[in-house]
């Protein structure tokens, strides 16, 4: 981090500067500002860094004359020492740079195509990248002395390059994809270095000081990503969601809102531009991933509601309370025990915790048909009732047909191994 800088009016005009930097540069597009609201989103996320939940990386490409490599300068010398910049790297030499610490890494010239070499080279980038996008990840590598090494990697990456990156589905959710396209420009492309230390200081501090504001607004993102988009797994809301919230933190910041209740209709807003927008890079990134996968998902993360009733011995009355969850969550509760949870999952077809096979087997059962379950994928292309099934079939480990008691009468089933459903 740049040297402290007290809190100053000059915070939102500086902040406002950059955005307005940022937005120099055209994409592929129908809404013109939604490039400029990602890179600064990602550039929060940036700043940042190791103390979120999630770090997702941002690939811009573009022909010859997009402005790639100048975006990648600007960005680069914004952040300065903050980041690791560099048009040609390897694994070993971004980790041995950065040790322990936690900074993001900037890479221009980063093409997953060409030589052996070359691939070879992106291949350990991208497996880097990957460790880093979780809090949780630790990496354990073995040393010439026979003492075993472990560290974490807690950078999110940037990456251009000219041509589409070629991903392995694991990678594809992780990383949020921007296309420019060839601009002329009438007036001087902005270069961060015409910003003084002081003021590149004050717009980082100037994030780090809404650190709060953030959490609050990742919350509302998360909700309104999940409500719009159905299809969404969680990682593709991981992704987006830390994304988004950065690019309302700046709005935020430049208007001087302080309340996440100010910024609820921006948040609807911004949710809405992005997903209308990026609706082919989320529909490749979707294409990657394992359909029995993309269902499941989906199913965990619809909401029900769950009754609970407590009884009064000393008035002899019952009492109710009602919660709503995903199903993932009562999934879970059910798995320890709460009759409550289980109740109401058996009446969508859901059984947790089945022992089929030996004790030491487990399976998640889903109807095949159900009613209920039919009408909470209202909205995605599994609502019609059955449709969730086949794809289900194709879970490794699954047993696809088996006649399970969800309530009185037995209906086929397809049971998930346990293991599958943690992961």
């Amino acid at each position: 981090m740049p040297p402290f800088v007290s809190k100053s009016t000059e915070d939102a005009t500086i902040v406002a500067r950059i955005f307005h930097d940022l937005a120099t540069w055209k994409y592929i597009y129908k809404t013109e500002s939604i490039g400029a609201l990602i890179t600064a989103g990602w550039i929060v996320s940036a700043v940042y860094c190791a103390a979120l939940e999630t770090r997702p990386s941002l690939w811009v490409t573009g022909v010859a004359g997009s402005g790639k490599s100048m975006l990648f300068r600007y960005i680069s010398d914004l952040l300065g020492k903050s980041a690791l910049s560099s048009e040609s790297a390897t694994t070993a030499g971004i980790r041995q740079s950065i040790d322990d610490s936690s900074v993001p890494v900037i890479l221009d010239e980063t093409e997953t195509s060409g030589t052996d070499q070359n691939v070879s080279v992106m291949k350990g980038i991208l497996k880097s990248m990957r460790s880093s996008y979780s809090s949780k990840s630790v990496t354990i590598k073995g040393t010439s002395s026979q003492i075993g090494k472990q560290y974490r990697e807690q950078y999110p990456y940037a990456f251009f390059s000219v041509s589409s990156p070629v991903l392995e589905s694991a990678d594809a959710g992780r990383i949020v994809r921007l296309r420019m396209e060839p601009s002329e420009h009438e007036n001087a492309v902005p270069s961060a270095r015409d910003l003084t230390e002081e003021e590149r200081g004050r717009f980082m501090w100037a994030i780090w000081r809404n650190w709060g504001l953030y959490c609050e607004i990742m919350k509302s993102v998360t909700v309104e990503y999940g409500a719009q988009e159905r299809q969404a797994d969680s990682r593709e809301k991981d992704t987006y969601c830390t994304v988004i919230a950065g690019s309302i933190l700046i709005y935020s910041i430049i208007n001087s809102i302080k309340n996440v209740k100010e910024l609820s209709q921006i948040i609807t807003d911004v949710v809405r531009v992005t997903l209308e927008n990026m609706k082919e890079e989320l529909e490749s990134t979707r294409a990657q991933r394992k359909d029995y996968d993309v269902v499941y998902n989906v199913i965990m993360d619809t909401k029900i509601r769950v009754e609970y009733t407590q009884h009064n011995d000393s008035s002899d009355t019952d009492s109710t309370r009602t919660e709503s969850m995903t199903i993932g969550m009562a999934l879970h509760k059910a798995e320890k025990g709460d009759e409550f949870a289980d109740k109401a999952l058996r009446m969508i077809g859901i059984r947790a915790k089945l022992a089929v096979k030996d004790i030491s087997t487990t399976y998640t059962a889903i109807a095949v048909q159900n009613i209920e379950l039919a009408k909470l994928l209202a909205g995605t292309r599994w609502r019609v009732n059955g449709a969730w099934a086949e794809p289900l079939k194709a879970t490794p480990g699954c047993i696809k047909s088996l006649s399970v008691r969800f309530t009185s009468v037995p209906s086929k089933a397809v049971l998930i191994p346990a293991k599958t459903t943690e992961e």
